[in-house]
């Protein structure tokens, strides 16, 4: 049996938007220099590093590891 993983991009995506977060709004309070920058992490194109996601985890109010 085939266990479905899912990509830690789309959790930070879902969680951003179910607080209201806009992804320009995250952007900037991740310290990303464009809103490009921070979409590429959420699209997939861009890995999601631990440390964006430690600071995300802290912005969203939720758990890294319910990130990684």
């Amino acid at each position: 049996m085939k266990t479905k993983m899912i990509n830690p991009n789309k959790i930070l995506r879902k969680h951003r938007r179910e607080q209201g977060i806009s992804l320009s709004k995250m952007s900037n309070l991740l310290g990303y220099n464009t809103l490009q920058a921070y979409a590429n992490v959420e699209y997939g194109r861009t890995k999601l590093s631990f440390e964006v996601a430690c600071k995300a985890a802290d912005i969203l109010g939720i758990e890294v590891k319910d990130l990684l």
